[in-house]
Order: structure tokens, then C-alpha cells, then sequence
């Protein structure tokens, strides 16, 4: 009994080892989808009353859980019960939980299903003492979401499940405009494949058309454009940003585009610290190198945060430490022209400072 790969849990057909089982990460489709092919394993489908015990987090009492997983099944079969968002639970009922796992009854099978680890020391130490306490006597499945050309592949894969089929260029820019997330993937397939029935085949102009793409990434690819001091692109993503169709999406005003870029230039900024301070993508920082970090609570720099954590080291290796200084003040500065009302319009005060970021020595 040990902490198991999504593949290896896959290729072992879902078979769980022990009465507990801890799915847990942030790909919540790929974690969905594993937790009912193995609940699908244990309970017979011909019974319509075999179906599991769903309890949730929040409020959720150790007790509640033994208790399930203390009464024994019937006929011989399996007592299945799923919790769904064990970090919600108390940390001192993760202890007591963490403590008491021995006690299943012959057949009882129980689901933990989780996002992540809970913020603050206690929370985090009580998360990590029940993973120990499940992996040593069940089985522990981490869902991390996957890297870009494995989410590209998927795309491709899950398209053809539901009977239509995906230009590559276009689940390459589906993945681009969404990102690695399999459940919005997913969503987001489903309408596509509604969208294009007629035509067979998903295009990328198709993905244009019915994708919103988020605001948040213009803000992300003009701070890429500013910190190469390529004022053209940076200026293009403002027009975007700035089209009726995607301003309408978010309802975004100029200071609260302000305020995006502010936010992404402060994780530029703890990107650089800990860069610099020998931390890599994926790696989990020191305490050492949280004291450095502005915003200590920042998940980007924790191993689940890789993909993005990876563009922004890319954006701190870009950006000088005077040009991140100087791009902060004059964000600030907009910030209180906008506010004050001193600007003579919104749209030419935030080019004027896209064309300062990229002119910033």
C-alpha cells in the first residue's frame, strides 16, 4: 500500500488497496473520473440500491467518518462511502481521523476526495499527518494538472470521445486560451463539438468564436511584451483587451486593469526573489525563501502552481530589478490618476503606460 500515479491506478483497472483511498490535487477531471470508475469496480451495477454514502467536508466530524466506514457491507459486497472535501474538515479531526483508520470493517471502503492542503501551519501539518496515515494503510492518488502537450493530447483524445474531431493547431490554441485545466478543457469541448456538428471538424477559427479568452492572460502576455520592450504586441493585447467583445466579458474598467497588472508584476517580483535566491519551477521554497516573498500565500511557487510558476520565472529572468521598480511606480501613479479622475481618458492614459513599461530603462 503506497502513494500511486494516476497511470499506475488506471492501468491497475482502479483497484483500490486497504479500505481507504485519498484522491487528491487540483485536476479535479481526471480525480472525478477515477473516483467513479473505482466506485463503479466495487458496487454492482445490476443492484439499483448499491450506491455510496456521500458526506462532505465542511462541519464533517471524524466520528462521522469511522462511522461509515465501521458498518460492514451487506451479502458480502462492498460499503463504499465518498467524503469530498476532506481539507475542510477541522484539523483536529483530521488528527482523530488520522489516528483511527484502522478501524474499517471487513468490505467498507472510503473515499477521501481533495483540492489541495489547507493554508496555515496547523491545517497544513494535520493534511500532511492523514496523507502519511492513508498512504501506510491505503491508496494515496495525486492529479496534478498536466503538462501543455499532454493537455494538447488530450484535447485531441477527448474530442474523438465525443464524436468530433479537432484540428491540431486548434487544440494547441484551445489549450493556449484555457489552459491546463482538464475540467474547463472539457466544457469547453463539449460546446465546441455542439458548435461545429454540421462541420466534423473543430478549427481553430471555431475555438475563436466560442472560447472567451480570459482577461487575465491579455494582462500576462502584455507584461511578457513590456518586459522585452516590444511596445507593438504589448499595445495589440491593450486593443484586445479593450474590443467591446472581451471587455464586455469581464466588465473590467481601466483601473481594474490597472489593478491586473499591478497583481501580475507583484508576482513578478516574488518570481525574481526566489529565482534568485536559488528556487526553481516546481520546487517547494525554504522557509528561507518565503521570508523573502511579498506575498507569502502565493501558490504559484508551490509544486501544483508548475505551469504557471514556469512563465513567470520566465518573466522574472526578463525584467531587470530597475525596470521592475520603475514598472511598479508608474503602475501606481495610473492607478491614482484613474481615481482621482485626473486622467483626460482611460484608454489613452493605460497606452501610455504600456508604452512607458516597455520604454522603462
Amino acid at each position: 500500500m503506497a502513494k500511486v500515479s494516476p497511470s499506475a491506478f488506471e492501468r491497475n483497472k482502479y483497484k483500490v488497496e486497504g479500505a481507504w483511498c485519498l484522491l487528491y490535487g487540483p485536476d479535479e477531471w481526471r480525480k472525478q473520473e477515477a473516483a467513479s470508475a473505482a466506485i463503479k469496480r466495487l458496487l454492482p451495477g445490476d443492484d439499483p440500491d448499491a450506491a455510496p454514502v456521500e458526506l462532505d467536508g465542511e462541519g464533517l466530524t471524524a466520528g462521522a467518518v469511522i462511522g461509515a466506514a465501521q458498518t460492514p457491507a451487506l451479502f458480502g459486497g462492498a460499503c463504499v462511502t465518498v467524503v469530498r472535501g476532506i481539507e475542510k474538515m477541522a484539523a483536529e479531526e483530521q488528527e482523530t481521523l488520522a489516528q483511527s483508520l484502522q478501524r474499517a470493517a471487513p468490505g467498507a471502503v472510503v473515499f477521501l476526495i481533495a483540492s489541495a492542503a489547507p493554508e496555515g501551519e496547523r491545517g497544513r501539518g494535520a493534511h500532511a499527518a492523514l496523507f502519511k496515515k492513508i498512504e501506510a494503510a491505503g491508496t494515496v492518488i495525486e492529479f496534478e494538472h498536466p503538462k501543455k502537450d499532454q493537455a494538447v493530447k488530450w484535447v485531441a483524445e477527448r474530442a474523438r470521445g465525443m464524436g468530433s474531431d479537432i484540428e491540431p493547431v486548434a487544440a494547441g490554441y484551445l489549450v493556449e486560451v484555457v489552459g491546463e485545466n482538464l475540467l474547463e478543457l472539457d466544457k469547453e469541448l463539449e460546446k465546441l463539438s455542439l458548435f461545429a456538428a454540421g462541420e466534423k471538424r473543430i478549427t481553430r477559427a471555431h475555438v475563436a468564436e466560442l472560447v472567451p479568452r480570459r482577461i487575465e492572460d491579455a494582462v500576462f502576455h502584455m507584461t511578457d511584451a513590456a518586459a522585452e520592450g516590444k511596445a507593438g504586441p504589448a499595445l495589440r493585447v491593450l486593443d484586445d483587451i479593450f474590443s467591446s467583445e472581451l471587455r464586455s466579458r469581464h466588465g473590467h474598467t481601466a483601473i481594474g486593469l490597472v489593478g491586473l497588472l499591478a497583481r501580475q508584476l507583484r508576482l513578478v517580483w516574488d518570481a525574481k526573489r526566489l529565482v534568485e535566491a536559488g528556487w526553481k519551477p516546481g520546487d517547494e521554497a525554504t522557509e528561507e525563501q518565503q521570508a523573502l516573498l511579498a506575498d507569502p500565500t502565493s501558490w504559484f511557487w508551490q509544486p501544483r502552481g508548475h505551469w504557471k510558476a514556469v512563465h513567470l520565472a520566465r518573466q522574472a529572468r526578463r525584467f531587470t530589478w530597475p525596470k521592475l521598480t520603475a514598472a511598479l511606480n508608474m503602475v501606481a501613479e495610473a492607478d491614482m490618476a484613474l481615481k482621482e479622475g485626473a486622467a483626460d481618458s482611460e484608454r489613452l492614459s493605460l497606452e501610455r503606460l504600456v508604452v512607458c513599461l516597455c520604454a522603462a530603462p
